[in-house]
């Protein structure tokens, strides 16, 4: 708005209009100039002091009110450095209201343009507390003063706020019609949409596009919302991205972030594109990409790639840490994760990552197995997140293999206690149970794990193996894979556990191939005491060690 605010405030001192027929009101000589020349320097206290002190002395002065109504519209309180109190009152609708009364009342009457400006500035307050419908005569009145489309056009926007979309939409086809717009497009574009209207509201938002002005992060914002309410998730990814390379505005990110879940490879083609067409956003978009390529496509190398290149072109940014050292983590890397996460601990200081951080120093201490530090560390995370079930889970795991199995019982029965629609920690408690004899605990905790994961995923299989049906946990297992809902590791696990040695060994040998390197893990996973003294299982390991 500021560009507006200097356009009018430099009408008002230079336009070639009759001043001798109006009866403008008497000012210091060069106030009106010097009002300019500080909001222009972003002196907007000094510019709100300077039109004060003018009213001060000249209650009548029609273009001070309407300075002074500009300057609040297209400023912020902190801009004007007013107190709480003083931005209550300045801000309150009432008041602007009166300013803009007065600015109607004192201007000239000849001076139709200004009184129209102010007309409309008086219906921008009344839609900011919608009431609609005074707002929409106040733009008449501004019409009738002056025919500018931009009057019509707000209408129009204030007929979407009412919910009067095909009101709104013949307003901004009136409007196009006297003077094609992206403006006029783009409101078209919104009324089609709600009017379930999409393909329309494709075709008017590809037009205002073409326009290649100040709107065009909003005509694609609208298009890749149409094409989404279309169902056309993969359609809205371009101009999705394109919109968001202009402004960040907040739901055309949650749309890529929707994309990211269900299209993340479409995402991944479209960034590169965009890391060409705009080269100013780099960091944004190679960042992006290393989240897709971690979160979304397992692709850690990738993964690692992004996120250094994001490390060098920004390198107090700490998010990028988070990233290496998760995949690092995920390709057996740990090391290399600690390195990274020590780098992260020192620049970010902030509580709601000091627990992530942690977890991962567990995660990274875990595969070393160093299981004393993992301890510390993941003690660490749930001092500072005590409500987090999964770090109680974890603590849990470790307490097993240091053969504390009372304490692990006592972690999993904490993680329950917090959440309790968690399959797994059923599943490991039962286990445990199942050791000491409990065979009744245990197997009720079996069966809430074949009902929580709909008796079909990987802990329904090892659940029927712990009941003793072999039969069932080998149907299951053979569907959740079939499904992908059994990854290759613990289809290797479930083989070993029903005595299928030669099928362990070789989903054990597509997990090592697919990247899984979490030796230490191996080596304490009671799932493999079948098949680990087989020649063949201590070849492959040491075939993927080195």
């Amino acid at each position: 708005m500021k560009k507006l605010f200097l356009l009018l405030i430099a009408l008002v001192l230079m336009l070639p209009v009759k001043a001798q027929e109006m009866s403008r009101p008497q000012v210091e000589e060069g106030r009106l100039a010097e009002v300019t020349r500080l909001y222009e320097a972003n002196e907007v206290r000094a510019a709100f002091d300077l039109v004060k002190q003018e009213l001060e002395e000249n209650k009548r002065n029609g273009y001070a009110y309407f300075l002074m109504g500009l300057i609040i519209w297209d400023s912020s309180p902190e801009e004007l450095k007013l107190t709480e109190m003083e931005a209550r009152l300045v801000y309150d609708a009432n008041v602007l209201l009166q300013i803009w009364n007065r600015a109607i009342k004192y201007l000239p009457k000849k001076d139709l343009y200004y009184k129209s400006v102010a007309y409309f500035y008086k219906a921008k307050v009344l839609q900011s507390v919608k009431n609609f419908d005074e707002s929409n005569k106040m733009l008449d009145k501004a019409f009738e003063l002056n025919k500018d489309i931009e009057f019509l056009q707000e209408k129009g926007q204030n007929y979407i706020f009412m919910g009067k979309y095909d009101v709104a939409k013949a307003m901004f086809e009136e409007t196009n019609s006297i003077k094609p717009t992206s403006a006029n497009c783009v409101g078209i574009a919104v009324a089609c949409i709600n009017l379930e209207q999409y393909d329309e509201a494709i075709e008017m938002a590809r037009k205002a596009v073409g326009f290649a002005d100040d709107r065009m992060d909003w005509a694609l914002a609208q298009m890749a919302r149409a094409y989404v309410l279309k169902g056309d998730l993969p359609s809205a990814i371009e101009p999705a991205v394109d919109s968001y390379m202009i402004s960040q505005i907040d739901w055309v990110g949650e749309l890529l972030e929707e994309a990211k879940r269900k299209h993340p490879e479409l995402l991944v083609s479209r960034l590169k594109i965009a890391l060409i067409e705009h080269p100013s956003k780099e960091v944004f978009i190679k960042d992006f990409l290393s989240r897709i390529y971690y979160w979304e496509l397992d692709d850690y190398r990738n993964a690692i790639k992004y996120a250094e290149e994001v490390k060098q072109l920004k390198p107090n940014y700490f998010y990028p840490y988070s990233i290496l050292a998760l995949s690092h983590i995920d390709l057996g890397e740990y090391d290399k994760a600690l390195c990274d996460l020590d780098v992260w601990a020192q620049m970010d200081s902030l509580v709601s990552s000091l627990h992530s951080i942690h977890y991962l120093y567990h995660m990274a201490y875990y595969g070393l197995g160093k299981l004393d530090k993992s301890l510390e560390a993941i003690n660490q995370a749930i001092a500072l997140e005590p409500e987090e079930a999964s770090f109680y889970q974890l603590r849990g795991k470790i307490y097993r293999y240091m053969g504390r199995i009372d304490d692990a019982i006592d972690d999993y029965t904490m993680a329950l206690t917090l959440d309790s629609t968690v399959s797994y920690y059923f599943l490991s408690r039962g286990v445990l149970l199942k050791q000491q004899n409990k065979n009744v605990a245990a197997a009720a905790d079996f069966y809430k794990v074949v009902e929580l994961d709909n008796g079909r995923g990987g802990e329904t299989a090892y659940a029927y193996f712990y009941l003793g049906d072999s039969a069932k946990a080998l149907e299951t297992l053979v569907e959740g894979y079939a499904e992908k809902r059994i990854d290759d590791y613990n289809a290797a696990c479930l083989y070993s556990l029903l005595g299928q040695k030669e099928v362990a060994l070789r989903y054990l040998e597509r997990s090592l191939d697919n990247g899984f390197r979490n030796f230490n893990h191996i080596d304490r996973d009671e799932d493999f005491d079948n098949i680990r003294d087989l020649p063949e299982f201590e070849a492959l390991i040491e075939r993927y060690k080195n």
